[in-house]
């Protein structure tokens, strides 16, 4: 409120002392050439200040103009006839309201052209950016096309690991599909929605704890979207969820201030052993959040059971 205030007292100041100014010009030029009308037409060089007050200033500055130059005209220059006086008050004030128009007409206009600038600048931004994410998407699909083709013995098994994948990259767009693009992804939504197939079929043997709130930046949600399918579905190959007795627990928490970090531990399964080689799903949780502010990811091969560690940054 006392910011608004003060806005309004800039602009009253701006608008007095545009009037000023002018009517001051505007006696000024009167006195310059008065020996050569000899007291005539006492008002005519404050037509213009009138004027140019209005223009610069609006309405407001061109009737304060009208109000000052009146009783100066008429002290200064003996203009005592009332038929005089009041042709110059309402021819004054049409000029001063015409001209205010125009101003405010003006920056009307003005304020459009940019608004336009700045709505034209937003589209080119959002329009470079979605060809970047649909670039970005071509690439990670080309890339779980050529992995998941990898030591699939047939086309159904290809088939099965292709789908299988695609569907974790379409739980992270499609949460982000339901608010702005730009609009901040919460970490709890995306891990419900990236597990739900699984949950669906393991239940309480897939816990997801939780943890605190955490908005994610929408470049996040795809890495770590795709990071937990790997993880669940390397557990029901694998790991805890493909003996009875197995089960994995997933929970995040802040380890400093802003920066966070997401734990999948697999307990009860099957004795893990450490891979000779990393598999795609390895090589892709470990260089998953790898550039990102904050983050990385240690997966380690306990042999009591897997467990994944996400490190990233809040937004």
């Amino acid at each position: 409120m006392s910011g608004k205030r003060a806005g309004e007292s800039r602009g009253w100041l701006f608008v007095i002392l545009v009037a000023i100014a002018c009517v001051a010009a505007g006696y000024v030029g009167r006195l310059g050439i008065d020996s050569l009308i000899h007291g005539q037409v006492p008002f005519v060089t404050f037509y213009p200040a009138v004027m140019a007050a209005s223009l610069i200033a609006g309405i407001r500055s061109g009737i304060l103009a009208v109000v000052l130059s009146t009783p100066l005209a008429i002290s200064a220059f003996d203009a005592y006839p009332i038929m005089t006086t009041l042709i110059w008050l309402v021819l004054a004030t049409v000029v001063a309201v015409g001209c205010g128009l125009a101003h405010e007409l003006r920056a009307r206009l003005t304020q459009e052209r940019d608004e336009l600038e700045r709505a034209k600048q937003k589209l080119e931004l959002v329009v470079r950016e979605q060809a970047h994410r649909a670039k970005n998407t071509f690439a990670i699909l080309n890339a779980l096309a050529q992995q998941s083709a990898h030591g699939a013995h047939n086309v159904e098994e290809f088939r099965d690991r292709l789908i299988a994948r695609i569907r974790a990259l379409s739980s992270a767009y499609s949460l982000m599909s339901v608010t702005d693009g730009d609009a901040p992804v919460e970490l709890g939504e995306l891990v419900l929605l990236a597990l739900a197939p699984f949950r669906d079929t393991y239940g309480e043997r897939l816990c997801v704890t939780g943890g605190p709130p955490v908005d994610l930046a929408p470049s996040a949600a795809i890495p770590i979207a795709l990071c937990l399918h790997e993880l669940a579905t390397n557990a029901v190959k694998y790991g805890a969820l493909s003996s009875a007795a197995g089960a994995v627990t997933v929970v995040w928490g802040e380890q400093t201030p802003g920066a966070y970090i997401l734990r999948w531990a697999e307990a009860g399964g099957p004795r893990v052993d450490s891979p000779r080689a990393n598999g795609f799903g390895s090589r892709l949780i470990n260089a998953a959040l790898n550039g990102m502010p904050g983050g990385g990811a240690i997966l380690k091969f306990a042999p009591e059971g897997v467990t994944c560690e996400l490190t990233f940054s809040k937004l």
